[in-house]
């Protein structure tokens, strides 16, 4: 295992190289007066495990509108926890609330922004197929949705 040490500005990064058992993994650890921030990332190795985890894992580009509500198909995840990311706009300001389903049944809800970019995680909640419901109140306005990433870790 090789450590590199890295400051600038008032922050330090610790990265760590090594090969583990389960393949090859890169580690880093940064630490700010706001506190540490850790995340340890698998390298893939073969296209088998590349391809494994883009069509499993990740669902991206996905773009729609909705005045009232919206579902999106269903994808398998094997992770134990399901984000989502999307990038809004409409004319009002304000919030509309996404759903998540786990095998047609309701997990929990997130509060996302009409106009931005937004991000909305359920950790722990198992590998399944996921589905996502967007609602918002019937204004008169249609909020649109693009660059929508659906994922799982």
């Amino acid at each position: 295992m090789r450590l590199h040490r890295f400051g600038l500005a008032g922050v330090v990064l610790l990265l760590s190289i090594s090969t583990l058992a389960s393949g090859p993994s890169i580690s880093y650890a940064s630490t700010s007066e706001q506190g540490r921030q850790e995340i340890e990332v698998r390298v893939l190795t073969t296209s088998q495990e590349v391809e494994h985890a883009s069509t499993e894992r990740s669902w991206y580009g996905d773009s729609f509108s909705f005045s009232r509500s919206y579902s999106t198909n269903s994808h398998y995840y094997d992770g134990n926890s399901v984000g989502i990311e999307v990038t809004a706009s409409c004319p009002s300001k304000g919030s509309f609330t996404v759903m998540l389903y786990r095998n047609g049944s309701f997990i929990s809800s997130a509060t996302l922004n009409r106009n931005g970019f937004s991000r909305a995680e359920w950790k722990n909640v198992g590998p399944g197929s996921y589905s996502f419901t967007f609602s918002k109140s019937n204004d008169g306005t249609t909020v649109r949705c693009s660059d929508v990433a659906m994922f799982s870790w």
